[in-house]
């Protein structure tokens, strides 16, 4: 018995009929997994994956997420961070301070024609080493409030200085000193008084 030959259209037509075959296995294929892998999770429910890379050193952009609350992963914005990285971990925030020593602001110079204290402190301390001209003491910088402390030290550079006073400092009991003694320390001891606005001088010492 003897068989026909195949020509090349009959063996064309039975390998795309093949591969049409395959492809459509293949798609199938590609569906289910899509379905089972791609949008699914192992529970069964649909979600879709993130399209921002989350590796070690990445910088992703989140818009308008919402994160579940949880022990030590809470989220805050930039200025509450500024804030927690500015506070002690053992500062409540209302602590009460009442009782407690005032930290004094301090200030140090050598010489100033207009010497400047500072008066917004509870307790503020000023003090010239080496006065070399004539003074005239400002107003105390700052909004002091009622019974805050202003010290004094007044040394000069060897040479008697003329001290005098702006209106705000008031002498109460006695004449505000109106010069150094040479190379001797003056102290003066003022205290605020918010009814008169007022820096009232209530001890006044010199070195002997």
């Amino acid at each position: 018995m003897s068989l026909s030959p195949l020509t090349g259209s009959e063996n064309m037509e039975d390998h795309s009929g093949y591969h049409n075959a395959e492809r459509t296995q293949i798609n199938t294929n590609e569906t289910a997994t899509a379905l089972n892998t791609t949008h699914r999770t192992s529970d069964g429910s649909d979600h879709t994956f993130l399209d921002q890379s989350v590796i070690s050193g990445a910088t992703p952009t989140f818009t308008n997420t919402n994160f579940t609350e949880a022990t030590d992963k809470n989220y805050v914005t930039d200025a509450e961070q500024t804030v927690i990285g500015n506070t002690s971990n053992t500062n409540s925030g209302d602590q009460d301070i009442s009782g407690k020593q005032a930290i004094p602001t301090r200030s140090t110079i050598a010489s100033d024609a207009t010497p400047n204290p500072t008066g917004d402190a509870e307790v503020n301390i000023y003090t010239i080493t080496a006065l070399a001209a004539a003074a005239e003491f400002a107003a105390p910088s700052g909004t002091p409030v009622d019974g805050n402390t202003l010290r004094i030290r007044i040394l000069d550079d060897g040479s008697a200085r003329a001290l005098t006073y702006n209106a705000i400092y008031d002498g109460l009991f006695d004449t505000l000193p109106a010069t150094t003694t040479i190379s001797k320390n003056l102290y003066m001891g003022f205290i605020y008084n918010s009814e008169s606005s007022k820096w009232e001088m209530v001890a006044y010492i010199e070195e002997e």
